[in-house]
């Protein structure tokens, strides 16, 4: 028995028993929070009614058996607005249990209501097959039914992983059996039917084979596009369906169209093509471009490679059918083709021929700091850059490069020459490079601070170095206490640091290796006030930054360094030697560089040589040498001593008692011969200045003159002082300095007035005195020298105001200087501003100016 007939069979038996329950219906009660109301059509309204009351109700209306399973629970609420038919009641009864997530599931007379998910296993439902292209079958809606999909195209684990995600939670199961290469499907009517149109959807043949089209007489590109707008508007130009599923691709090289999708659609898209690729309508001309400012010869490379790419620089499409060629004699370019297809050629031309850039001409630019030669390659570097970045360039051809030697360079329409005989640039550019270029120029043509460098070389005995405690203890230029950066056996840094800091008690007892303060003045001096202490040089050197600076003070000595010697017989013939000759004395090379916050890095190497006397056996000249070679890094102003060479020193000495000590035999008692070994210590001390500008190299140039007066003029007093208060020295007060020409103590600070020579004294007979002539003659020598006395204190206290008045003007002048350098930094940093605003000008404001 079929389904179908089933299905009528129940359906008259619930008509035929309706009527016999329905006395005992409207005699059955309702709980209280329910109710039930009949008309003379049975209506059905039902609030917040428990479910298992729903089912005795159906039950007895319609005599079916039910079973509850123990998860069934909750309450429902239905209202029937006319009469039902048992057929509408038991369906209306289904509808209730799937809303509340339950279902009625048929076992032979009992009806079984359990949840959805348990459904699916306990019912038996019935199979319906469903076969490859046959019409779906009608399914009821609200019963579980189980469906066998056979798959004809695509396999059974692909469709079950696109229909899982659809098939929802406990809802509808769905089992593949690969055998067979089908898929079972169970659950309700609806669902198994919307699962059964996914899967006929998706379960067809896939032909996806490619096909290449050559075209004959249209452009590929175009054809395409045609192709391409026709699948979008879904029909083609006779009025016939166009396949939407088809892949276009072009292939511009061969001039084809490849098509992928089914042989169906392909061969419907081939006949498209086949109608569209017909020779054009339009008749082929010859069109004359005539050329104003390119060159035919050169611009027809650049149209052909237009033509291999495809599209212009405006995107429009170029086809390959245009011929083109160049008349020399003319200038002109002759471009054959429809009119459609010359259009995007003839706009090229147009893009293309246009004037060169305008060329800013030829400039001399003189330099004031820098060298010409140097510059040549910066700015041929930079040039190139500018060229390439700003210079335009079509169908990806790469841009010309400038060629650069030591001399010059030139790429292009851009020159760049150095002329060594005025230090100038010679720059012929177009003009928006030529102005970058000026602005470099600009940049790279500063002063570069310079750095001065004045040392002290000086072999200081042990006994000095005992009692000074030498090494290394920094000091900063503002006057901080020194530190010490190590230590030995040595006494305190006592006696030199009060001359060089005023105010230190001690140094920590050590030999250190530096110093740094910015009274080198005072170290000079202290050096000089002791007579163990040999100074060997006190150079000063200016060098640029990053620049070696050498000073050489000795003898370039012969030294043999082979010999020939060629004996034939008895004689000697032709003997020579060969000699190299070498400094020996001593020798300081120093190459600063300046780092940021005013801190100088020092490559020192530092040597002292002398001739040793001769000893026996040896076959040449024997040298002394000493040798400091480092790197170190000191802060601006100060001073840096390197030290610890130690070298040993012998001396013969001799006491005698005149006449008796000449005596044979008897003499040796009054003489004694002394050998005395001392140790000189090898120091030297550097004292970098950074001079950033012109101002500062002035001012230290004008210290030092006034220096070497001030010296001379000390001198001479020191003479005089010497005759006026007979044979003493004279006594200068202690005065303090604030730069580094001078200390505390020091007398090369003094300014002495201008003295004028005395007179002559007249020669006059001297006669015999009394004694009593011979004592006022004292006193009045007496009263001459307490004057001298006195007006040599007057001089003294009108020096110290001088002094003090000079270093007021000091102050003052460093003050300016300062105001002065804060002025120009501003000046440069608004110029360089103004520079970077100025990139796209013409020129640098204020800049043009200054090196026409």
């Amino acid at each position: 028995m079929s389904y179908k007939a089933i299905m009528e069979q129940k359906s008259k038996q619930r008509v035929a028993k309706l009527y016999s329950v329905l006395a005992a219906c409207i005699l059955w009660g309702i709980s209280s929070t329910s109710t039930l109301v009949w008309a003379e059509t049975p209506r059905i309204n039902l609030q917040n009614t428990e479910i298992s009351k729903l089912v005795e109700m159906v039950s007895r209306l319609t005599g079916k058996n039910f079973v509850l399973d123990q998860n069934v629970r909750g309450t429902v609420t239905f209202i029937s607005g006319k009469g039902l038919t048992e057929e509408e009641l038991y369906d209306a009864f289904l509808s209730i249990l799937q809303v509340h997530g339950f279902e009625a599931v048929e076992a032979g007379n009992i009806i079984k209501i359990v949840p959805i998910g348990k459904a699916l296993t306990t019912r038996v439902a019935p199979i319906i097959e469903v076969k490859p292209q046959e019409p779906p079958p009608v399914v009821p809606v609200d019963e579980t039914i189980t469906q066998v999909f056979q798959l004809q195209y695509i396999p059974a684990q692909t469709a079950l992983q696109t229909l899982t995600p659809l098939a929802g939670q406990g809802e509808t199961r769905i089992q593949m059996n690969l055998s067979s290469n089908a898929l079972i499907v169970t659950g309700r009517g609806q669902n198994v039917e919307r699962l059964g149109q996914v899967i006929r959807n998706i379960d067809k043949p896939n032909n996806q084979d490619v096909e290449l089209v050559e075209l004959r007489y249209s452009v590929a590109s175009q054809l395409a596009q045609t192709l391409r707008e026709l699948m979008g508007g879904g029909a083609t130009p006779d009025g016939g369906a166009i396949p939407q599923r088809v892949r276009i691709s072009v292939d511009e090289r061969t001039n084809s169209i490849l098509l992928a999708g089914d042989k169906a659609d392909r061969e419907r898209m081939r006949s498209i093509i086949t109608r569209l690729d017909i020779p054009r309508t339009q008749p082929s001309e010859t069109q004359v471009v005539p050329l104003k400012y390119a060159v035919a010869s050169q611009l027809i490379t650049t149209l052909k490679e237009l033509q291999v790419t495809g599209t212009a620089a405006d995107g429009k499409p170029v086809s390959r059918q245009v011929r083109i060629a160049a008349d020399t004699r003319t200038n002109s370019i002759l471009i054959s083709g429809s009119r459609t297809e010359r259009e995007p050629i003839v706009a090229a031309i147009a893009r293309l021929d246009i004037p060169r850039a305008r060329s800013g001409g030829t400039k001399v630019i003189p330099l004031r700091y820098a060298k010409a030669e140097d510059l040549v390659k910066v700015l041929s570097d930079t040039a190139k850059g500018i060229q390439q970045q700003t210079a335009g360039t079509v169908a990806g051809a790469p841009p010309t490069a400038a060629a650069s030697s030591s001399a010059g360079s030139s790429g292009g329409d851009i020159s760049i020459q150095a002329d060594e005989r005025t230090n100038a640039i010679i720059i012929n550019a177009p003009a928006h490079i030529q102005n970058n270029l000026l602005k470099v120029v600009y940049q790279l043509d500063r002063r570069q601070a310079q750095v001065l460098i004045e040392a002290i070389i000086a072999e200081v005995s042990t006994d000095m170095t005992n009692r000074l405690g030498f090494g290394i203890a920094a000091f900063d230029a503002q006057g901080s206490s020194p530190g010490a950066i190590g230590s030995s056996n040595f006494g305190g840094l006592n006696t030199i640091l009060s001359l060089a800091k005023g105010g230190i008690s001690s140094i920590p007892s050590g030999l250190l290796f530096g110093v740094a303060n910015n009274n080198f003045g005072a170290v000079l001096e202290a050096l000089r006030g002791d007579g163990a202490t040999n100074i060997l040089s006190t150079p000063t050197i200016v060098t640029m930054d990053n620049k070696e600076a050498s000073i050489v003070v000795g003898q370039n000595v012969p030294f043999v360094t082979g010999s020939y010697t060629n004996t034939s017989g008895s004689s000697v013939q032709n003997p020579f030697q060969t000699i190299q000759r070498q400094d020996v004395g001593l020798t300081l090379k120093v190459t600063p560089q300046i780092n940021r916050g005013n801190t100088i890095q020092m490559k020192i190497n530092q040597e002292v040589s002398s001739l040793a006397s001769s000893s026996a056996g040896a076959s040449d000249v024997i040298t002394n040498k000493r040798s400091i070679d480092t790197n170190v890094m000191v802060e601006d102003g100060q001073i840096l001593v390197l030290g610890g060479l130690i070298q040993d020193n012998f001396t013969d000495s001799e006491q005698k008692v005149p006449i008796l000590s000449d005596l044979p035999i008897i003499g040796n008692a009054f003489k004694k011969n002394t050998t005395t070994k001392t140790k000189q210590n090898l120091m030297a001390f550097i004292h970098p200045i950074i001079l950033p500008d012109r101002e500062a190299a002035d001012a230290y140039t004008r210290n030092k003159y006034h220096n070497l007066q001030r010296q001379q003029q000390e001198s001479r007093v020191l003479s005089r002082g010497n005759v006026a208060t007979g044979g003493g020295a004279a006594v200068f007060p202690n005065i303090e300095c604030i730069d580094s020409t001078c200390a505390k103590g020091s007398a090369d600070d003094l300014h002495f007035q201008q003295q004028k020579p005395s007179q002559p004294q007249t020669q006059v007979k001297r006669v015999a005195q009394t004694p009593q002539q011979q004592h006022h003659q004292q006193q009045r020598a007496a009263a001459q020298r307490q004057q001298q006395i006195r007006q040599q204190q007057l001089r003294q206290k009108q020096l110290e105001r001088q002094h003090q008045q000079r270093l007021q003007q000091q102050r003052q002048r460093q003050l300016q200087q300062q105001r002065q350098q804060k002025l120009e930094r501003q000046r440069q940093h608004q110029l360089r501003v103004q520079g970077d605003r100025g990139a796209n000008a013409d020129c640098v404001p204020g800049f043009c100016q200054m090196y026409e």
